[in-house]
């Protein structure tokens, strides 16, 4: 079965990104939300909570280095469509969805349990992305992990879904695996991402 989904990523509790978020939801009308890290961060955790809550897509997300615990806890006890991915697997209309979260230190969790958990042809959700793949700060410095890179080589999941480089919104293909960054969300920008059950991922992305 197609599945299509919303990509967003870095909302950091703005209004303009939570509005952005469900004006994209309303136009596109996806099968899954799926967001990569830094829901919170400034704002009314509270009314961020009610919100994602509120959505009646299924929302897949992990926690980003600017996502307090109490807040990812009352996200996921909210109800049943919005999970916290990060060490888990989920299905979604068929299709594997695995994430790996940030810690509020800033480092990633144990990179090592994903392959316990992810499959070929799965899609990865990771705050931070793994090396050279969308991950240039300001300064030009590829500053993804290592790790992560690795496993992704090892594995080879059809998609990857990141965050947290704000300067790096982008594609990129490599090895079989796309890997997506759709941008900060309080910037107006996501992805949409079609993904057949046999075929190409299609990925536009878009900015405000």
């Amino acid at each position: 079965m197609d599945l299509r989904i919303l990509a967003l990523s870095d909302i950091h509790g703005r209004n303009a990104g939570l509005e952005f978020a469900l004006k994209k939801i309303a136009e596109v009308v996806p099968d899954a939300l799926v967001i990569s890290g830094d829901i919170s961060g400034s704002g009314d955790l509270a009314r961020i909570t009610d919100i994602l809550n509120g959505i009646k897509h299924p929302v897949l997300f992990v926690p980003g280095n600017m996502d307090p615990m109490a807040f990812t806890e009352a996200v996921s006890k909210g109800h049943g469509k919005c999970q916290n991915l990060s060490g888990r697997r989920i299905l979604v209309s068929g299709i594997g969805f695995v994430g790996i979260g940030a810690q509020i230190s800033g480092f990633l969790g144990d990179v090592s349990d994903l392959e316990r958990v992810m499959e070929p042809s799965d899609i990865l959700v990771s705050h931070f992305p793994p090396y050279g793949f969308n991950d240039r700060a300001h300064d030009g410095e590829h500053i993804g992990s290592t790790a992560l890179l690795e496993v992704v080589k090892r594995v080879r999941p059809r998609l990857v879904l990141t965050g947290h480089v704000h300067e790096s919104p982008g594609l990129m293909r490599s090895g079989g695996t796309v890997y997506v960054n759709p941008g900060p969300a309080f910037q107006e920008r996501c992805a949409v991402i079609d993904v057949p059950e046999d075929g190409d991922v299609l990925v536009e992305l878009f900015s405000g």
